[in-house]
């Protein structure tokens, strides 16, 4: 068993990290007079200035993230079963099928699950925890990141397993079903918890990723599937926010994914509110009149409209069409969906963008979410101040 990391170890870490970053912006420097002696560094400075922070924020990150590897490097012999991912064998762990802890239905099992199992309404606690974990352990992985995986188990059933895993993804797809029936989503087939983990079931969507089968399409190919991408997402922007539901996921959690992953405390009912959880920050260190300024640029008045919220090509399914091209299959990973501002698919679907980046992806985003270029504008300048 691993053993957490001491404070006086911790500060150690943070104290090399820190080191470890003004070295890093020295060696730049160094580097550039090596290669002249007369240039000008004000090139090289300004991009100091910007990552000289983020490698100061890493290295205070740096003791939480030794003891997240090296609980997923542990390898229990009496309470758990690892089941190997991926070529850096990072792990999901799952109880033995023998198992007697104790699970909670969070969602409904549909009767196609209970049908795949063999579950009937007088199962109990220890022939479903069986069940369930001996399937699944058998099932093959099709995908896996971050501790996370999901196993095919056949007729048409995926489940994505892991220890972090929210209800509000359920409930995004229950919502859908039942808004948005002709949108190609996958269906929750149930939830529940087993101990610490967390088993979401849902329908499969065939075919392959556009990020996988991008670079093979024809110019033409590639129109056809905007369009079909923005007639889906236009579906998505014309649900109604039912009165009093807060913003962000069903449960009323609004989530931002940067460098790390943010949630607010309580509930959401105005942009402005909004607004100020997005430049709230505990390792912030600019000044409240530099976040006033911001926050003086931030509107106030979007649409709020239902939302992925991770609108890029590995969370978007096709499939080959007779024509010989490919036609949208399904969205899929609704993790981070909810009703946020109008703005916020934009702004999410161009997050993983580099300035060295060529892939023309970039210039055929459906036109239903694009428009909101002053908005992305304005959030480069806040994300830096929450660093």
């Amino acid at each position: 068993m691993p053993q957490p990391t001491s404070i006086s170890n911790a500060g150690e870490i943070v104290e090399q990290g820190y080191r470890q970053a003004n070295d890093s912006v020295i060696r730049t420097l160094t580097r550039a007079l090596k290669r002249n002696p007369g240039v000008d560094l004000g090139d090289a400075l300004q991009t100091a200035l910007i990552r000289y922070p983020l490698l100061r924020r890493q290295a205070e990150e740096r003791p939480q993230k030794r003891q997240r590897k090296a609980l997923l490097k542990e390898t229990p012999e009496d309470d758990e079963t690892n089941i190997a991912l991926g070529p850096r064998q990072k792990l999901v762990h799952l109880p033995p099928a023998s198992s007697s802890l104790p699970y909670k239905i969070l969602e409904p099992l549909s009767p196609e699950i209970c049908a795949l199992f063999g579950l009937t309404s007088h199962f109990n606690q220890s022939n479903l925890t069986q069940i369930v974990l001996e399937r699944v352990a058998v099932g093959k992985k099709i995908w896996e990141l971050a501790g996370r995986a999901v196993f095919d188990l056949g007729e048409g059933v995926v489940v994505k397993a892991g220890d972090d895993l929210h209800p509000d993804e359920a409930s995004s797809m229950r919502f859908l079903e039942n808004h948005a029936p002709t949108l190609p989503a996958p269906r929750c087939m149930g939830f529940l918890t087993i101990g610490r983990r967390s088993l979401l079931f849902m329908t499969k969507i065939p075919g392959d990723t556009l990020q996988n089968r991008w670079s093979t399409l024809s110019a033409q190919a590639k129109l056809g599937i905007q369009q079909s991408l923005s007639e889906a997402i236009s579906v998505l922007r014309n649900i109604e926010k039912p009165e009093g539901q807060p913003f962000g996921s069903l449960s009323g959690r609004c989530t931002d994914t940067r460098i790390s992953d943010r949630y607010t405390d309580s509930p959401v009912h105005d942009e402005a509110t909004f607004n100020q959880f997005l430049l709230t920050s505990s390792r912030s260190r600019v000044s409240n009149g530099y976040k006033g300024w911001i926050a003086s640029m931030l509107r106030t008045n979007h649409r709020i409209v239902f939302t992925h919220g991770d609108f890029h090509p590995r969370n978007i399914m096709v499939v080959d069409s007779q024509d010989g091209g490919i036609s949208l299959s399904g969205i899929i990973d609704w993790e981070a969906s909810g009703f946020y501002p109008e703005y916020w698919e934009h702004l999410k679907a161009v997050n993983t963008r580099d300035t060295r980046d060529e892939n023309d992806w970039w210039s055929h985003l459906p036109p239903a979410i694009v428009g909101y270029d002053q908005e992305i504008a304005v959030d480069c300048l806040l994300e830096r101040s929450l660093v």
